[in-house]
């Protein structure tokens, strides 16, 4: 789609400054007159789409993954960008040669929550009915949420109710034009105020509101499924239970995966259980290419959580020499769907989480099972005899079916913050180093981009320790 709309648009939000915080670039304004105009310029700008590639490195920081260098390749080495990342650097955007390779999360979902803003301020003044206005302030609330959403979970501490109210967030703009005003960080607690302020404000929106029939616009399941992941990211289990629960009331399909055809994708228009499809897939991306000399694989570890029966091993990856590369999406519009998505499956494990969690282990476990009936080839079900346990399950199967769709890292985070460890082969002296990431440590949380502190250097960042190698 080619976007013709623009009102106070800036292509680069940084933080380059106390009054330019949001700067018109733009010479050549076009500005929206009715609700369609709106909508062209929120699904244009606002919503991540298969042309917009985003924190490439969520799933590389996890232990997931493992480096793998060969012999030969055709793509150079895919390693040596994330590099900073998978090493858990405390500038991870340095690649392995040191060049400053940006990460752009900051930039982009603030210029998501830009175009939310013009939305909500604006829309309301244009021509047509009071259910398409709803409908797309229902869709820029959702937007907004979600944007802050990523960015307190890649920027700030984990969401703990004993210190939110003191660990530093990130800023929050309600904003639609530039402001002469010093932005600060927020504190966690009123990041998630706003978050889940926003996601109420959503579904409320687009409950019953029919207007949009496509799963590539923001419908009022989707909003209940990022409330249900938000309320859980903030241990409130009875909130993500319900709204769980009114998931898989409205969309309760799970694709039987039995069915599919050898080579099928997974996320394609086919996938009854996808309820929201948006962004691009990462992983054959540039991080885990088939043809590279260098990539990133998924982890032996990892791939041993598979049991034999288990479908999903051959669905979600593709293997090439005995090594097992990430394979959920793909780019060919011939798939009909973007590269990532909401799904019902989700929702079910939210829910065994959350009956996990408030000592209900035997629904927890009874769900998991009702999940993993459309994952076999034969039943495998799983028991647990007390709550821990039935934690453990719920956790590894979360792991398993969510994997490579930017959750691992954060889930890490909310756990705990275990230890990780990774290896690094030198594609020059083939020299194999070892990196740690140590339980609780401070690199579970990612510095602002060295461009937004260049441009705002009073912004204060999260500080991560050096972490050298150990060589074999």
């Amino acid at each position: 789609m080619k976007l013709k709309y623009i009102v106070f648009l800036c292509f680069s939000l940084l933080f380059v400054s106390c009054d330019k915080f949001l700067e018109e670039e733009s010479q050549d304004l076009i500005v929206p007159k009715s609700v369609q105009d709106y909508r062209e310029l929120l699904f244009g700008e606002g919503y991540l789409r298969g042309t917009t590639p985003v924190n490439l490195y969520l799933d590389i920081m996890t232990d997931d993954v493992a480096d793998l260098l060969k012999a030969w390749g055709f793509g150079g080495d895919m390693r040596l960008r994330g590099f900073g990342y998978y090493a858990w650097q405390p500038e991870p955007e340095n690649q392995h040669d040191g060049v400053l390779f940006s990460d752009d999360a900051w930039d982009r979902y603030y210029h998501s929550i830009l175009i939310a803003n013009i939305i909500l301020n604006e829309v309301d003044g244009a021509k047509g009915s009071l259910a398409e206005k709803e409908s797309i302030k229902g869709e820029a609330y959702f937007i907004r949420a979600y944007s802050y959403f990523m960015l307190v979970n890649l920027y700030a501490k984990p969401y703990n109710a004993q210190t939110a109210s003191s660990d530093l967030g990130v800023p929050i703009n309600l904003n639609h034009g530039a402001q002469d005003k010093v932005y600060v960080r927020e504190t966690v607690q009123k990041v998630y105020n706003q978050i889940t302020s926003d996601v109420n404000s959503s579904i409320a929106l687009l409950d019953g509101n029919l207007t949009n029939k496509t799963f590539f616009r923001v419908n009022a399941t989707a909003a209940r499924l990022l409330a249900a992941r938000v309320h859980l990211f903030m241990k409130q289990y009875e909130l993500a239970l319900k709204y769980a629960q009114d998931v898989i009331r409205d969309h309760p399909t799970l694709y039987d995966i039995r069915q599919l055809a050898n080579g099928e994708i997974f996320i394609s228009f086919k996938n009854p259980e996808i309820i929201f499809s948006y962004g691009a897939y990462d992983s054959y991306n540039y991080y885990y290419s088939q043809l590279a000399k260098g990539k990133f694989v998924a982890s032996s570890e990892f791939l041993g959580l598979y049991q034999k029966a288990d479908l999903r091993k051959a669905v979600f990856f593709v293997a090439k020499l005995g090594k097992y590369y990430p394979f959920k999406s793909d780019e060919a519009s011939s798939i009909g769907a973007y590269g990532k998505a909401f799904r019902s499956a989700e929702a079910y494990l939210i829910k065994a989480e959350a009956l996990a969690e408030t000592n209900d282990y035997l629904g927890a476990i009874e769900t998991l099972n009702y999940l993993r009936q459309y994952r076999f080839s034969a039943p495998s079900p799983l028991s647990a005899s007390n709550r821990d346990e039935a934690i453990e399950l719920v956790r590894r199967e979360r792991r398993m079916e969510m994997s490579f769709e930017d959750l691992r890292w954060f889930d890490l985070r909310r756990w705990g913050q275990p230890s990780i460890t990774h290896t690094f082969t030198d594609p020059t002296t083939k020299v194999v180093s070892t990196f740690k990431l140590e339980e609780g440590d401070a690199a579970y949380v990612l510095p602002i981009p060295q461009k937004v502190m260049e441009g705002d250097p009073n912004l204060v960042n999260n500080q991560r320790p050096g972490r050298l190698p150990v060589t074999q």
